[in-house]
């Protein structure tokens, strides 16, 4: 991390720590820190708290927002402290992308022990978010509600914040997670749309793509002899060109910084192809050809212990990548994500279940299956946690 400045999580703008601003809780105004000269040189650090300087109000100020006149959005507290993790969770509409990561979050959460590790949110906001209107809504028995596109609803541009602090022996290390969930509809959009919406993606550590394999022709056609129309979702957008399209967000953005040769340079960021709703393509011990096989290695619980265990991971890898060839007739999907230098193919179930279609409900509580697959693998890329070979 810089001593001068960090990036916003919102904005995702460049922000001298000097220029960051604070908002007082009593009265309301906006404050600006006094730089002296040493401040200005990097000398002395920024201050993390200032007396309020309106008159008669004698409040010391702690809570500090992003200078930025378009964001201005507030900072969690230890924001200029902890590396950060950001993970964008993409995928067409329908693809399960608010499930997943609401599901990831629970795993995390749970698999306390085995990675030694404890996670906490960073603002109001997130807690706010996820305790009343992801968590609520899935214990009470319903789906959750289609993200918007933020264009209409800003909460769906704003990430989740969490630290995540690993307890190693008498080493301990924290890191910020940001996890971003972002609209089909926005990801649908023409190239400058998704420039100006989906920023967090040009600077993400990792890209979660969800596929739902409901939409591979082949897939379909064989599901929907088994359960019929009634029980798939929405023909929708092919999602190897969704990956085209990132590719190119990616291209465009990292050119704007000033990056050379990204025009066909390979995209050094890590992207997990997750096919979603596995259980919805299970043969159920009937064989057939394009479902995978009742009792084969992806339905089973991850084996990941303390590490990524790398004899279960390149299993799921190469079941998923070979399946996909099986049934993908047009390739798109392999061949646009060659554009990264880094691929890895995983299946899971975040609701392990349909809604009911009578009622809208969930005939049972979530049963997640391998979602944390995808997230060890981007931790274990940026040199997070390690990877067990045998």
């Amino acid at each position: 991390m810089s001593l001068f400045s960090f990036d916003c999580p919102f904005c995702f703008e460049r922000i001298r720590r000097t220029d960051v601003l604070f908002s007082c809780h009593t009265c309301k105004a906006t404050l600006n820190i006094k730089k002296g000269f040493l401040e200005v040189i990097g000398l002395k650090p920024a201050p993390r708290r200032i007396p309020c300087t309106t008159p008669n109000c004698k409040t010391i100020v702690t809570k500090r927002k992003c200078p930025n006149t378009d964001c201005l959005a507030d900072l969690p507290i230890a924001i200029d402290k902890l590396p950060n993790l950001h993970i964008a969770v993409i995928g067409a509409k329908g693809s399960g992308k608010s499930h997943y990561i609401a599901l990831l979050i629970s795993r995390i959460q749970q698999m306390h022990h085995d990675f030694g590790w404890t996670l906490q949110w960073l603002d109001d906001r997130t807690n706010e978010r996820y305790k009343n209107k992801i968590k609520a809504r899935l214990d009470a028995g319903f789906p959750l509600d289609t993200s918007q596109s933020a264009a209409i609803d800003k909460e769906t541009s704003q990430p989740l914040l969490y630290k995540l602090s690993f307890t190693k022996g008498f080493l301990k290390r924290s890191i910020m997670l940001a996890f971003f969930d972002t609209a089909g509809e926005d990801l649908n959009k023409d190239v400058d749309t998704m420039t100006s919406v989906n920023k967090y993606i040009i600077s993400a550590s990792g890209i979660i793509c969800l596929l739902d394999p409901l939409q591979l022709p082949k897939v379909r056609a064989s599901v929907e002899a088994r359960i019929g129309k009634g029980g798939l979702p929405e023909q929708g957008k092919d999602t190897g060109d969704i990956i085209n399209q990132v590719e190119q967000l990616i291209r465009r953005g990292q050119i704007a910084r000033g990056k050379s040769g990204m025009e066909t340079a390979t995209i050094k960021i890590p992207l997990a192809l997750a096919f979603s709703k596995i259980d919805a393509i299970d043969d159920g011990g009937t064989p057939d050809a394009t479902l995978l096989p009742k009792d084969c290695a992806i339905f089973r619980d991850t084996r990941h212990r303390g590490v990524l265990h790398h004899a279960e991971f390149t299993t799921i890898h190469q079941l998923m990548q070979g399946w996909l060839r099986e049934v993908d007739e047009q390739q798109n999907i392999s061949n646009n994500s060659k554009a990264f230098a880094e691929v890895g193919y995983f299946g899971f179930s975040a609701l392990g279940c349909n809604p009911m279609l009578t009622s809208g409900r969930l005939p049972h509580a979530p049963r997640p299956v391998r979602v944390e697959d995808p997230f060890l693998w981007i931790l274990y890329k940026n040199g997070l946690i390690t990877m067990k070979k045998g």
